[in-house]
């Protein structure tokens, strides 16, 4: 099964996307997990991105799909895929349906993970990242087992520059002038799942949802 995930930042699609992973072994593209490893590799897409990224400009449309397709290339799609926060516009989201073509695969379902924005700023105000590995977590919904530490390696969790209440409004005006062509595209393919319970509730949902499409 091919998945999308929508929702704003906070809303924990990127925590469904890796419980669900995890527990049934589908792939995870997570474009910033995507990203940190094509770099890492130091081949000549990851050189190019790297530049992108020190230059502090965003990752063009299409050095996105490059690098998702060689990703695509490189895994087992057997078990299917769940697309963590990708696409972000409507122009990705036709380059999606072209990667999947290529590969005789359409998206099959779209979760839209959804909190009202009030209660989202709360939550990205608490958000916490590690400094090493980039995993986020949050200090009141999903905390770490020590304060402050990341629990995989240890890493210090920092708060991000630009989770102000103010800085975070102004993203959500750009996410939903974005988002709304989506969602008319994925009409059809599309629930919406109330991600405001805790994690393992919404875990709920979302199996609930994809045992009913099965």
């Amino acid at each position: 099964m091919i998945l999308v995930f929508l929702g704003k930042a906070g809303t924990g699609k990127g925590t469904q996307a890796q419980l669900l992973a995890k527990e049934t072994g589908i792939l995870q593209a997570s474009m910033g997990d995507i990203l940190r490893e094509e770099i890492a590799k130091k081949s000549a897409l990851g050189k190019q991105i790297e530049a992108v990224v020190s230059s502090g400009k965003l990752i063009p449309d299409e050095l996105s799909a490059q690098m998702l397709d060689v990703w695509l290339d490189e895994k087992d799609m057997s078990k299917g895929v769940v697309f963590d926060g990708f696409p972000r516009t409507i122009e990705q989201a036709d380059m999606l349906d072209e990667l999947l073509e290529k590969r005789n695969l359409k998206v099959d379902l779209v979760l839209n993970f959804a909190v009202p924005e009030n209660a989202l700023v709360k939550r990205l105000s608490e958000r916490r990242t590690c400094k090493i590995c980039k995993r986020v977590y949050n200090i009141s919904t999903n905390p770490s087992k020590k304060a402050g530490v990341c629990d995989i390696d240890a890493g210090e969790l920092l708060q991000r520059n630009d989770d102000t209440e103010e800085a975070i409004k102004a993203r959500f005006k750009i996410y939903n002038q974005q988002i709304n062509p989506i969602i008319e595209k994925y009409k059809g393919k599309l629930i919406e799942v109330d991600s405001q319970p805790p994690i393992a509730e919404v875990a709920r949902q979302v199996e609930k949802i994809l045992e009913k499409k099965k």
